[in-house]
């Protein structure tokens, strides 16, 4: 078989009958395109050895060169591989529009599912004209349960003030519309709002959706959610809630994971007598600084201050005693930026002064009258963006 050299040959030349592979037929090449060059190269490099058997790899690699006349793909296997144009999808697409607008102004009625998702994704609910769903309920479950994610939040919130009673009953479209819309809980029929009902429905929902749905629910039926949950996921859930509504099942262990989840809950456990209390008060400060706020006066002792202000969210000013306060305590607590007002006698009582105004928004610390001109060019020398902080009056006179 005499040797293919394509890169030789000027284009528009034909090939010899006699180099071409079997099933091929001779055909005008054209110039080689760039995307191309390694076939070419391929298939160059794998001359026939004279008077030897042809290159299988030769052989395949110019089959792809020059394509078979078998290849050739009819129009009607394209489209069944590419589906409708873009032209005729946008046809369907305003017909249906056409018929959503009949429905939601008219009185024509939903009877194909197509309509019902094309309706769905525009958010049109069925809450003003529920006669105009004339899909069966069967038909509904099967569609709803045949859909993915992306499309049954709106079905189900389309659906919710058409059928929700009816389709809620179904175990698989309760299981969808809770792992979608756990508000849906509220649309449910009271004989359904039970532990017998919901518990299986909970045990196959992803976390996120279980915490949500129980949320849902506690905000409903607070006695409910106590069926649901033990007391110890209630406080990893909602630890604030569980200390407050089961205040009863808590136990030293209990007080101390819900202080660890959330150091507010320590509010809840003021009653409590040493040791357990001072315990708890050192664990929440071990969560934030910002703790100190909820222990009670006579625990706020000189080392908790001082442990509360070396926190990376120090305490608040207001929280710490005045008869703790100190240069150096007040100075930690001035090294987070809080909505406080303070008279330029206290910050020179203290010796602040020179702490406070390294903050872009010192001059807000100050009373109004006590925002002097010279102050505020002191200010906005160093922070020219904060004119909000310069009085109205001192404005006026240099609007510059």
């Amino acid at each position: 078989m005499e040797s293919m050299d394509f890169s030789c040959r000027p284009a528009g030349a034909r090939l010899p009958e006699g180099a071409l592979p079997p099933g091929c037929r001779p055909q005008v090449i054209s110039p080689i395109a760039p995307q191309n060059l390694l076939q070419r190269q391929a298939c160059d490099s794998r001359k026939p050895v004279a008077g030897g058997p042809p290159d299988p790899l030769s052989t395949a690699v110019c089959h792809r060169l020059i394509r078979p006349a078998s290849s050739t793909i009819s129009m009607a296997a394209l489209r069944q591989l590419t589906g409708p144009t873009l032209a005729e999808r946008h046809a369907r697409l305003a017909q249906l529009d056409q018929r959503m607008l009949a429905v939601t102004y008219g009185n024509e009625r939903v009877t194909d599912c197509e309509l019902l998702d094309h309706m769905a994704c525009r958010h049109v609910p069925f809450g003003e004209h529920p006669d105009r769903m004339q899909l069966s309920d069967q038909a509904l479950v099967a569609h709803l349960c045949g859909k993915g994610a992306s499309l049954a939040r709106p079905l189900l919130c389309s659906l919710a003030s058409v059928a929700s009673e009816r389709l809620v009953a179904e175990p698989a479209v309760a299981q969808l519309a809770f792992r979608h819309c756990p508000w849906f809980f509220y649309d449910m029929p009271e004989p359904m709002k039970n532990s017998q009902r919901l518990a299986p429905v909970l045990a196959r929902l992803p976390c996120d959706a279980r915490r949500e749905l129980l949320g849902q629910i506690s905000s409903c039926s607070p006695d409910l959610v106590a069926e649901l949950e033990t007391i110890e996921e209630g406080i990893r859930r909602a630890p604030e809630f569980s200390c407050r509504r089961r205040a009863n099942e808590l136990d030293p262990r209990l007080r101390r994971l819900a202080v660890e989840t959330h150091f507010v809950t320590l509010v809840y456990f003021s009653s409590l007598a040493e040791p357990e209390y001072g315990e708890l008060c050192d664990l929440a400060l071990q969560q934030s600084g910002e703790a100190l706020a909820w222990i009670r006066p006579e625990a706020k002792t000189e080392a908790r201050v001082d442990l509360a202000l070396a926190h990376r969210q120090p305490a608040d000013l207001k929280d710490i005693p005045a008869k703790l306060w100190s240069r150096d305590r007040l100075r930690a607590a001035l090294s987070v930026e809080r909505p406080y007002r303070f008279p330029r006698a206290f910050l020179d009582h203290w010796d602040l002064w020179d702490s406070m105004t390294v903050h872009p928004l010192w001059l807000r610390y100050l009373p109004d009258h006590e925002r002097s001109e010279a102050l505020c060019r002191q200010y906005l020398d160093r922070f020219p963006f904060g004119v909000k902080a310069v009085p109205a009056p001192i404005l006026a006179q240099h609007p510059e």
